[in-house]
């Protein structure tokens, strides 16, 4: 698929990994790969093509099986609000805060309309120094064909820019939980940006096919940088490379220094003494 045409009309080649994925994210940066659900359509005739949803339908069966006891609370975005979801979170147990746009699940706009100008108590301002305000209101229970939603919008105002943010969830919202519930459905920016964008631009390589005669290859390579994305947060945001991150001192030029020793200096003998030590690595 051509993706761009460069100045020197020299064509710009880009492939796209169409896949469905479950990362644990957390504050203080984590994104790691819980289970990868391939977006495809079936080989021969089929009715209908495959997409996100009916992938999601797919991974869901696969954390379940493969986590059956973890407590999860699902973060989506605006493609998600619909009775299939609901219906497989209330199943497995699962929490979930999903984007809330205009235009999603009508009804349910009407109720919280309605319901603004009759709930009091509801609202909850935050300052955060002098220049950001949060104002989040909340509303409780609109009903959606037997679910039971809460809805919560929290504007935030810094240096004369407004940012809205408006979720639904499962989870009950109060005035002491719901800053901690917004700050927890921003977090869905982090499967964007410490998931993808670091794989897509920051040296994994997501952008290329990486095999001209095979899918398979291609869709090993992805398992591998999952993979390896996994131990690399693992050691950069441990308490031993923390420390390293002083001044102009760059992850980037620290895994460059690390590969040259590895390359050119690095021998068996080392390797074994290495492998024989012990370390512990702790994390904020």
């Amino acid at each position: 698929m051509i993706y761009s045409l460069e100045t020197n009309f020299r064509a710009t080649f880009k492939y796209f990994h169409n896949v469905s994925e479950a990362r644990s994210v957390s504050e203080n940066g984590f994104c790691i790969s819980l289970g990868t659900e391939r977006i495809e359509n079936p080989e021969g005739n089929y009715d209908k093509q495959d997409c996100e949803l009916k992938a999601f339908v797919r991974l869901a069966k696969k954390l379940k099986k493969d986590f059956p006891r973890l407590p999860i609370c699902i973060m989506a975005d605006g493609l998600y609000p619909n009775q299939t979801f609901f219906r497989i979170c209330k199943d497995n147990g699962w929490v979930w805060i999903v984007t809330f746009r205009d235009g999603n699940l009508p009804t349910v706009w009407k109720d919280v309309l309605g319901l603004q100008k009759i709930t009091e108590g509801n609202i909850r301002r935050d300052r955060e120094g002098k220049k950001i305000l949060r104002t989040c209101t909340w509303i409780s229970n609109p009903d959606y064909r037997g679910f039971e939603l809460n809805w919560y919008e929290c504007p935030e105002e810094a240096d004369n820019v407004m940012k809205q943010f408006v979720y639904i969830s499962n989870s009950d919202l109060n005035y002491d939980n719901i800053l901690e519930m917004t700050e927890s459905g921003r977090m869905r920016w982090k499967i964007e940006n410490e998931g993808s964008d670091i794989q897509k631009n920051h040296g994994y390589g997501l952008g290329h096919k990486y095999s001209e005669v095979s899918e398979t290859a291609m869709k090993n390579y992805y398992q591998c940088m999952q993979i390896a994305h996994m131990i690399n947060q693992l050691f950069e945001l441990s308490s031993l490379f923390r420390p390293l991150l002083t001044g102009k001192m760059t992850v980037c030029h620290l895994w460059a220094c690390m590969l040259g020793d590895m390359r050119h200096k690095l021998n068996l003998k080392e390797l074994g003494i290495l492998m024989g030590s012990r370390i512990q690595l702790r994390y904020e």
